[in-house]
C-alpha cells in the first residue's frame, strides 16, 4: 500500500535541468505526457536502489525488483509512491541514489525537489532535508515498520497461545490473500466439543503506532451441516465471529493474556457457551 507521498524523476540530460522550484514545478508540467525508454542515469538509479533494497529487504520491501519495474516504464517521468509504513527511510534512501546518478527529483506534498548537483530547492528546505535524514537514519533495536513489528510479536503470540491449547496454521499457497485469509496476519486454531476456533492476529502500523487486531471465529460442526444442505448464495462456514480491532501496541501483552486465560474466566467463551447451549 502506498502513501500520498511521491517522488517523481526525470533524467536532465534529456529533459532539461531546474535552477529553481519554479522552474522544477515547469519542466514536470511540461513532461507530464512525454514518452520516453528509462536513460542510462535511470538504470543506474534503479540498480543502486535494488541493491540496497536487497541488503535491507525490511527497511525497503517495496524496491527489491526495482530494475525490473524500472525497465518497464515509457514515460519520461518516473512516479515512485512511498509506502503507508516508514516513508521517511525509502525517500532518503531514492532521494539520495537519484542526486548520486545525477537525477532530478521533486516530491509535491512535502515541496521539495533535488537537483543533480545535490542541491535541496527550495533553498530554505536544505536545512529541514538535512534533520529529517538525521532522524531517519537514527538507529534503534524497536520495530520501524509493521514488518518488523510481526517479527517483533509472532514469536510473543506463539509462545502465549501454545500455552492455551492452540496450533499454529500455515496457510497453505492457495489460501493466502483469499477473502477469509490474508498472508500477512497469524492464525491459530485450537479443536473444541463443537468444531474448532481459530484466532486471527494482525500486527499493523508504522514507527510509534503500531496496533494488534485480533479476530476470534468458531466453526461449528452442527450448525455447518445444516447450513450447506441449503443453496446459499455466499457460503460463510463462520457460525460466530467477533473482532477486537486496534489493540494498542503498548498493552497488546496484557490484552491478548486476559483474552487467553482460562476458558472460564473469559467473556468470550461464556458468550459462545451461552450461545451454543442448544447443540
Amino acid at each position: 500500500m502506498s502513501s500520498d507521498v511521491v517522488l517523481v524523476l526525470w533524467d536532465p540530460s534529456r529533459h532539461g535541468t531546474p535552477k529553481s522550484f519554479s522552474d522544477v514545478i515547469s519542466l514536470w508540467n511540461n513532461l507530464e505526457d512525454v514518452e520516453d525508454s528509462p536513460s542510462e542515469r535511470i538504470l543506474a538509479f534503479a540498480q543502486q536502489v535494488q541493491e540496497q533494497a536487497r541488503q535491507n529487504p525490511d527497511d525497503y520491501e517495496d524496491y527489491v525488483d526495482m530494475v525490473d519495474w524500472i525497465s518497464e516504464q515509457t514515460t519520461a517521468l518516473i512516479e515512485i509512491d512511498l509506502p503507508t509504513d516508514d516513508w521517511q527511510r525509502p525517500l532518503v534512501l531514492l532521494a539520495e541514489a537519484a542526486m548520486a546518478c545525477k537525477l532530478v527529483g521533486v516530491v509535491e506534498s512535502l515541496i521539495l525537489a533535488f537537483l543533480p548537483n545535490g542541491k535541496i530547492l527550495p533553498s530554505d528546505q536544505a536545512l529541514r532535508w538535512k534533520e529529517f535524514k538525521a532522524f531517519s537514519n537514527e538507529s534503534s533495536d524497536l520495530p520501524r515498520n509493521s514488518k518488523q513489528y510481526k517479527k517483533l510479536v509472532e514469536p510473543m503470540c506463539d509462545l502465549l497461545f501454545t500455552k492455551h491449547g492452540y496450533t499454529k496454521k500455515i496457510l497453505p499457497a492457495e489460501w493466502k490473500d483469499t477473502v477469509s485469509y490474508n498472508k500477512d496476519h497469524i492464525y491459530y486454531t485450537r479443536d473444541i466439543k463443537i468444531g474448532y476456533q481459530e484466532v486471527s492476529v494482525e500486527a499493523s502500523g508504522r514507527e510509534g503506532f503500531f496496533s494488534l487486531s485480533v479476530g476470534v471465529r468458531v466453526f461449528c460442526n452442527a450448525v455447518d451441516n445444516i447450513y450447506t444442505k441449503f443453496e446459499f448464495k455466499n457460503i460463510n462456514h463462520n457460525t460466530f465471529y467477533i473482532a477486537f480491532n486496534k489493540i494498542k501496541a503498548a498493552h497488546s501483552s496484557a490484552i491478548l493474556a486476559t483474552l487467553l486465560a482460562e476458558s472460564r474466566s473469559m467473556l468470550i467463551l461464556l458468550i459462545l457457551r451461552r450461545y451454543f447451549s442448544l447443540f
